[in-house]
């Protein structure tokens, strides 16, 4: 029923909620009915749009690019949904870099793929450039900053949503269920 663990889609995070998995076909929901269908896709819907929202709650907010790119996008005609972090850096964010973002992030869900690394190397000052900038820094120094730091914390915002999600989500199905048994 749904994978809540913060995963990537390409290279973006992602948290998705379905009823059946990922295989779900319409014919499933055929032995429902009408109304319990209906049920499942506003449970569904409201369980997506609370999980973008508290994501975009949590997400640190600088130029806010990255909490307009917490996006929710639904398939299967309702019955799956999907909250997608579509800023390249989102998965730094969640999850932090180096051994500073290890140390930080116990207690998330982190997928095998990503690895925080062992040391860290002074980060591209081209992708710190424009922040740097507009805090009035030097990207250089904010690079080596980050690597005598050891990376940066982590900052998770939607694994900690997607639990809360999660939770909501059981519920509101067990409410339909127990309704279509009436």
């Amino acid at each position: 029923m749904g994978s809540f663990l913060p995963k990537t889609k390409g290279k973006n995070l992602a948290v998705t909620i379905d009823v059946f998995g990922h295989r779900a076909t319409t014919r499933e929901l055929d032995r429902y009915k009408l109304t319990t269908r209906d049920g499942l896709k506003r449970a569904v819907a409201a369980t997506v749009l609370e999980i973008q929202t508290d994501a975009r709650k949590a997400a640190p907010a600088d130029s806010a690019f990255l909490r307009r790119s917490i996006k929710a996008y639904f398939t299967q005609g309702g019955i799956a949904g999907e909250v997608r972090v579509d800023a390249p850096y989102g998965p730094f964010v969640e999850w932090g870099t180096g051994p500073r973002g290890r140390r930080t992030s116990v207690g998330e869900d982190i997928p095998s793929w990503y690895t925080h690394g062992a040391s860290v190397s002074m980060p591209p000052t081209a992708e710190l450039a424009r922040w740097a900038t507009r805090k009035g820094l030097v990207p250089y120094a904010v690079a080596r900053s980050i690597q005598k730091k050891g990376g940066v914390k982590a900052q998770p915002f939607i694994g900690p949503a997607s639990r809360r999600g999660t939770k909501r989500f059981v519920r509101r199905i067990e409410t339909v269920l127990r309704k279509q048994g009436r």
